[in-house]
């Protein structure tokens, strides 16, 4: 497939990864090489949790900027880093996203840089959820995906965590067709 810019929907745009706190988290890494091919300036923010299974050195010498975990970090200089952030995206994708923080978008739990982001945010949303199966499978976990405002169910970083071959497939899917993992049905204000 050309990597010509005018072939690929998100040539351009402005993407916000959101990483959470699962295994799963070293995959945002294949997510975020698959949106730089497709030509998208990519800026990472990570919940606290995340980084105790990948460090944000390696999103900031992959993307080249500073990822944010902490809105009041010292060496963050922006006191409402949250706004800025989601006023200056086109798009947001959280990958992976945990029972947890499903739980907290479907509530409007603020409580980190990742879930305040994702308040002020006008841009569309991706999620790509991310845990055992039968925590997925949980009526509360499925009440809150869908009070998250994702209305289709996407292939899956459920099955990723389960299937290499598949995992590289659905990965692929994301920035060579443009297609979302799950897309938020929440109006753009």
């Amino acid at each position: 497939m050309s990597t010509d810019s005018k072939a690929l929907p998100l040539a351009q745009k402005r993407v916000a990864l959101g990483v959470t706190g699962g295994i799963a988290a070293y995959k945002s890494i294949e997510v975020l090489r698959g949106l730089q091919q497709a030509c998208c300036e990519v800026r990472v923010a990570m919940t606290r949790h995340a980084c105790e299974f990948i460090q944000p050195l390696t999103f900031r010498a992959l993307s080249g900027s500073y990822v944010i975990v902490d809105d009041y970090a010292p060496e963050n200089p922006d006191p409402i880093a949250h706004i800025t952030f989601a006023q200056t995206i086109d798009l947001f994708v959280i990958a992976p996203a945990t029972a947890n923080i499903l739980a907290k978008l479907a509530n409007g739990i603020a409580d980190d840089f990742l879930t305040s982001t994702y308040l002020a945010c006008t841009a569309p949303v991706l999620i790509a959820p991310a845990m055992n199966t039968t925590m997925w499978q949980h009526p509360a976990t499925q009440r809150n995906f869908r009070e998250a405002g994702v209305t289709r169910p996407l292939a899956t970083m459920r099955r990723l965590t389960l299937s290499r071959r598949s995992h590289r497939q659905a990965f692929a899917i994301v920035p060579r067709r443009g297609g979302p993992f799950f897309h938020s049905s929440r109006p753009r204000r």
